[in-house]
């Protein structure tokens, strides 16, 4: 909350506690749309994965993502303790944003709310990693090597 505060900002999901900030689960449909209407995704992954859907399908339409840094997503006694992945698909500048301090996480909304041809670029570039890293035939190849590995 202390990231987005300055910012307009709608929250999605499953909302057991009824607070009013969460605007319920969207249909797949709605949820593209809403990638894809977004200027910026902040992404703080969730328990028990340490590299949540929310985060790929936000890359995978092109809305520019920012994750926070390894060091919170590995501080040890978090949710991931050492197993944070969100900022192992990003490369800062190039297609999206990852960092442990907070005034920079505002700052890299600020300047992707701003400079939209940095923002496109950072779009296409987000839906390429996604292409190269979890493709059908990458993910096929990826099993197979692990399998093969266990005989």
């Amino acid at each position: 909350q202390k990231v987005v505060k300055p910012f307009k900002s709608k929250l999605y999901g499953e909302d057991p506690e009824n607070n009013p900030l969460v605007l319920g689960v969207l249909s797949a449909e709605d949820q593209v749309k809403a990638y894809r209407e977004c200027s910026v995704y902040f992404s703080l992954g969730s328990m028990p994965a340490s590299l949540t859907y929310n985060f790929l399908e936000a890359m995978s339409t092109g809305c520019p993502t920012i994750t926070w840094g390894p060091m919170l997503g590995n501080y040890k006694g978090t949710q991931w303790d050492g197993s944070y992945e969100q900022c192992d698909l990003i490369e800062n500048g190039k297609n999206g944003f990852c960092s442990d301090n907070l005034n920079e996480m505002q700052d890299f909304i600020r300047i992707l709310l701003k400079d939209k041809v940095l923002a496109k670029e950072i779009s296409k570039n987000a839906r390429q990693t996604i292409k190269d890293n979890f493709s059908k035939e990458i993910v096929k190849r990826k099993w197979k090597t692990f399998l093969d590995s266990l005989i």
